[in-house]
């Protein structure tokens, strides 16, 4: 179903008609037997046409080695599919030209970069071997049909959307796709159908926004003209870096021509549309073609060194959003959360005996005493003291993790049962050895009693119980006077 807008545009007493000659030259050019005389009966019966199409032949376009004179010989020396396509695209070029003047509408702009387009869909063509080049060269010249039907249609209300774009083609795409809820694309392929343009041409129209989107039978026409409308923005459009950088990609991707090889058909792009303009009575490009390639290198390394850097801060943000996510704020060792993921995952890579696994819980002896003696503030140093001691001095696969309170854990592994009976002497010892600082007094020592589990796959089936078995070893060496190390299931001091 039609949008409102749609056929309102369609149904627009303002949009240029097809003249007869166009009208029947559409309808030749859809005849695949179509015969020499007919096609060039139809051209002659139109002067102008005519004169324009010999001077086509005769120009550096087609290299002819001796000079045309009739539209007949046109047809012979150049071949029916290159006249059909002439005659057609001077038919409707002369015809959408008609009532475009006047109002904001940049008719210049427009044309040289439609010009553009068509010379880039040609030479594109031409290079890769994947479509027609003169049916390649008309969807180019007319892939904008829709902007010039929406500007004869809605008037200043379309100026102002058109004039919001500043010239680049997507953002204008956006822009009548917020204000009409459609863009030109939709709009130039719906005319393509009304005037019964060949299927070619109006899937150009239609899909060159969205190639992906075209019938596959239909789809090398359509990239090629994809290719060109971008090509075009790189010679006349605000963002030029962006334009070459889905030019280069498009040409590599869909056809196999490497960045470099693209960026030299520029300038036979260039040359082949001042030709055009010539021909066809178009405003002539004037441009510097390798100033602005140069131009648009630069930016692309910019951008490219600015989409590095960004990457790298938000890495580096990301990194330390996960790094704040899973550190205790006070103490900044792993957290609660931290800390029972890095279990989860090491007890399911050891069990089943797979792997060793050991777990230590640190509880500080007596900590209640140095909030009441000297305040939460020295207490909070107890508790850093402690976690950095237990930080610095364990290895890099292992974890330090604040449990919670005043209780930390341990988490070892690859460690039997002697080895973390090693370890947790050794952290006795360092905890005993550090010194905590308080305001206007002497360094305060503090001790730790260590309770160590190692991972039975038979007695363990969750992480819990594990955690259960190290904490009931942690009670054990309070009960039997702190600052000493046990292990589950052994007696004796360790």
């Amino acid at each position: 179903m039609e949008s409102p807008t749609l056929e309102r545009i369609l149904k627009s007493p303002r949009l240029p008609s097809l003249p007869a000659v166009a009208v029947q030259i559409i309808d030749l050019v859809q005849q695949p037997d179509i015969g020499l005389n007919e096609l060039a009966a139809a051209v002659g019966r139109d002067p102008a046409m005519a004169g324009k199409i010999l001077k086509t032949a005769n120009s550096s376009f087609y290299a002819q080695a001796r000079t045309i004179s009739r539209v007949s010989d046109a047809l012979m020396v150049l071949g029916l599919r290159k006249v059909k396509t002439l005659a057609l695209g001077f038919s409707l070029v002369d015809d959408l030209r008609k009532g475009g003047k006047g109002g904001g509408f940049d008719q210049e702009a427009y044309w040289q970069r439609s010009l553009l387009a068509a010379a880039a869909a040609r030479v594109i063509a031409t290079q890769a071997g994947r479509a027609d080049p003169e049916e390649a060269f008309l969807g180019g010249l007319m892939h904008g049909l829709g902007v010039l039907a929406m500007n004869h249609s809605l008037g200043e209300e379309y100026q102002a959307v058109y004039d919001s774009a500043h010239g680049d083609f997507l953002r204008l795409r956006r822009a009548e796709q917020e204000r009409f809820g459609i863009d030109h694309a939709v709009v130039g392929g719906a005319l393509a159908e009304r005037w019964n343009l060949p299927a070619q041409l109006t899937a150009a129209l239609r899909y060159h926004p969205a190639p992906e989107q075209a019938p596959a039978a239909l789809a090398r026409i359509v990239r090629c003209v994809a290719a060109a409308a971008q090509a075009a923005d790189v010679l006349s459009g605000p963002e030029p870096a962006r334009a070459l950088a889905a030019y280069r990609e498009m040409c590599l991707d869909w056809f196999g021509i490497e960045p470099d090889e693209a960026e030299e058909l520029m300038e036979r792009i260039y040359a082949d549309a001042a030709v055009v303009s010539a021909l066809m009575d178009l405003p002539r490009p004037n441009l510097s073609v390798g100033e602005i390639l140069s131009l648009a290198n630069e930016a692309l390394e910019d951008i490219q060194m600015d989409t590095e850097a960004d990457f790298e801060r938000l890495e580096r943000e990301r990194t330390a959003l996960a790094a704040e996510v899973s550190t205790d704020q006070l103490t900044r060792i792993a957290n609660r959360r931290r800390l029972d993921a890095f279990l989860e995952e090491q007890f399911h890579n050891a069990s089943g005996g797979r792997a060793a696994m050991s777990v230590l819980m640190v509880d500080i002896d007596f900590f209640k005493k140095f909030n009441d003696t000297y305040g939460h503030q020295v207490g909070d140093e107890v508790l850093r003291a402690v976690a950095g001691a237990l930080r610095d001095n364990v290895r890099d696969r292992d974890l330090a993790a604040r449990y919670g309170g005043e209780e930390f854990t341990v988490v070892l592994p690859d460690t039997g049962l002697a080895g973390a009976l090693v370890q947790a002497r050794r952290l006795r010892a360092i905890i005993e050895a550090t010194p905590v600082p308080q305001p206007g007094g002497p360094d305060l020592s503090v001790t730790a009693s260590i309770g160590v589990a190692t991972l039975d796959p038979k007695a363990h089936t969750m992480v819990a119980q594990l955690l259960q078995d190290a904490d009931a070893a942690l009670y054990a060496a309070k009960r039997d006077g702190r600052n000493t190390v046990r292990a589950f299931g052994l007696l004796k001091a360790a």
